[in-house]
């Protein structure tokens, strides 16, 4: 009897890559997407989390392994398919051993010092019980809020904060009560990050020096609520995308539109079946 073991990178008969999602480059250092049945297993969290862009990763020596660990429960998908910011019991921001933990990102960073986009989608909810100031994704590292880190800073108002390569990209960003794609894109270490806000341009980061700080402990990238324990974070988290730039030779500004027209089903994909179900519900 013959065995067949079917390699996951193989390449199509054309000799094009065969690519898990359509955002996914020779640059994609991971891309996570929870209304993406490649990310996890019948929308289960409990059964598995799958990085869509684990084998570009792979190709520029990355593995990511996302795994889940919480000390109170795994939790349920929103509606719409996103990662809701319930605490899975870290009991402060620098508590590593609860979160969606996600490996070699934050060092490939700070060692390659990359022209690079962090793109990712949240909601506010601010009807969640026991909400505060907290992050739905933290890097571990000595920064004042470090490699990467999406923070809601009220617990009243739908604001979001972006810190990439620890400069300042969005401060009290308004996002409102609908979704909101977000970009921070960092271009070298003596010029401002950019953001990007629903696929366009929106504005230049406040901080102009620095650069990706050398990540500490296990080098981890958590996403999920970070806080004082108990802590819950009004955003919910739907997808998650970070981009060498260099290897791509994809500018930001086409990496944020592309995702943008993919998700809601407009322009390059205009009656094709990719809108995300986030998009619709909360």
């Amino acid at each position: 009897m013959n065995v067949v073991i079917k390699n996951q990178r193989d390449k199509s008969t054309t000799g094009e890559k065969l690519r898990r999602d359509a955002l996914v480059s020779d640059g994609t250092l991971m891309l996570l997407d929870f209304s993406n049945g490649g990310t996890t297993f019948e929308y289960n969290l409990s059964k598995g989390i799958y990085d869509l862009a684990r084998d570009a990763a792979f190709d520029l020596d990355v593995e990511t392994n996302p795994v889940l660990k919480s000390k109170t429960v795994i939790p349920d998908l929103t509606a719409g398919k996103g990662l809701p910011g319930i605490s899975l019991g870290a009991t402060t921001v620098t508590d590593y051993t609860a979160g969606l933990l996600i490996e070699d990102v934050s060092e490939y960073l700070y060692l390659k010092q990359p022209h690079a986009l962090l793109f990712f989608w949240v909601r506010i909810d601010l009807s969640r019980p026991n909400i505060a100031s907290s992050y739905i994704a933290k890097s571990q590292d000595g920064g004042t809020a470090g490699n990467i880190s999406i923070q809601a800073p009220s617990s009243v108002n739908p604001y979001v904060s972006v810190r990439f390569a620890d400069k300042i990209t969005a401060a009290n960003l308004n996002i409102g009560s609908t979704y909101a794609q977000i970009g921070a894109e960092f271009i070298n270490g003596t010029t401002a990050n950019k953001l990007y806000v629903n696929g366009v341009f929106s504005a230049n980061g406040t901080t102009v020096n620095g650069g990706f700080l050398q990540p500490t402990g296990d080098k981890l990238v958590a996403l999920g609520a970070r806080g004082a324990a108990g802590v819950a974070c009004p955003l919910n988290l739907y997808r998650i995308g970070i981009e060498d730039l260099d290897i791509s030779g994809r500018t930001a500004s086409e990496v944020m539109r592309k995702d943008w027209e993919y998700c809601t089903q407009t322009g390059e994909y205009l009656n094709k079946p990719t809108k995300r179900p986030f998009i619709d519900v909360a």
